[in-house]
């Protein structure tokens, strides 16, 4: 059983941030770091507090002690604007603004004795995090990284994906609204035929009778970061807000967890291994999968096994640098 508490965080750029911290019944373990979330593309931290068949990740982390803060950034989740533009969000808003701010408040409100935080981007959200380590790299109050099938660089790309990047200036003027119902819409065609949804989950190893609540994850994406993805993927290397990530991360000094599904079709385990290539500090890397049972990218988060293959691995990962 864990226990919760909403923030609204006032960013001070025009957005209020959706934050939550979650712990077990009876508080936290002090002298464990807390560990903050950072979703990614298109998404929100709903799928970290749930799984349909058992134990979320949240819960898993919960249970082995630590505080964990749960942090949808301006257009996600139930963050509201305060006047700021949907149509402004790009990387360098939610790195070098949203991040920081989060980052001192979970520390401000922390009930541990630490005044250092591990923070798991997921997806996008570990770019976003190498984004913001990219600015503040001699000064950050991070005591890990963990990218949970984040990108770094992209060597290897989906065919599909990389066509739809090539026309990322396009796909951005383009309103996306309702891509939660329309997911939910789908979820009858892909029970029918799993193989359509392969390079994102293993529909076979995933229980989607419970479609309804697993949908409640996906968000619109901002049109801002579309661009901005899709331009990077073409170009390969990341630069936000002028700094170029790769070369400044060369200066890194971090404990970084790579975790990477063995049959993601939307970000290559070469993506999210590349950071080997950059940083100074160690760099551990955990591939998830097996025969009979592939992960894709979404099974990090639900898939039948994820407590084995992923939760249990992360959460002694975090015991063993915190």
């Amino acid at each position: 059983m864990v226990e919760s508490r909403s923030l609204a965080v006032d960013n001070r750029d025009g957005w209020v941030l959706d934050v939550r911290r979650v712990t077990r019944k009876g508080g936290a373990d002090p002298d464990k770091p807390p560990v903050l979330f950072v979703p990614g593309y298109g998404m929100n931290t709903f799928i970290l507090g749930y799984h349909p068949r058992g134990a979320s990740m949240v819960e898993f982390l919960c249970a082995g002690g630590y505080e964990v803060w749960l942090a949808n950034l301006r257009g996600q989740g139930d963050s509201m604007s305060r006047g700021g533009r949907r149509r402004d969000i790009d990387f360098a808003s939610i790195a070098h603004v949203d991040l920081p701010v989060v980052v001192d408040r979970v520390l401000s409100e922390t009930t541990t004795n630490k005044q250092q935080v591990h923070v798991v981007g997921c997806s996008l959200g570990g770019a976003f995090a190498y984004a913001y380590l990219a600015r503040t790299v001699d000064d950050h109050s991070l005591a890990s990284l963990v990218s949970l099938g984040g990108p770094f660089r992209w060597d290897k790309v989906h065919p599909l994906i990389r066509v739809a990047a090539r026309q990322h200036k396009l796909l951005s003027r383009i309103p996306i609204r309702g891509t939660r119902r329309l997911a939910k819409a789908a979820m009858p065609i892909v029970k029918r035929v799993p193989a359509l949804l392969s390079p994102y989950m293993n529909a076979r190893a995933i229980d989607l009778s419970k479609a309804g609540e697993i949908v409640q994850t996906v968000d619109d994406p901002p049109p801002g970061i579309t661009r901005e993805l899709g331009a990077w993927i073409v170009n390969r290397h990341l630069v936000v807000g002028g700094i170029d990530v790769g070369e400044r991360l060369r200066d890194l000094e971090l404990p970084i967890l790579c975790v990477l599904a063995s049959s993601d079709g939307i970000v290559p385990p070469e993506s999210v291994t590349a950071v080997r290539e950059v940083a100074s500090g160690p760099v551990d890397v955990l591939e998830v999968g097996r025969k009979g049972n592939p992960f894709a990218h979404a099974d990090l988060f639900i898939n039948d096994e994820a407590e084995v293959q992923v939760f249990g691995p992360l959460r002694d990962w975090l015991d063993r640098v915190s």
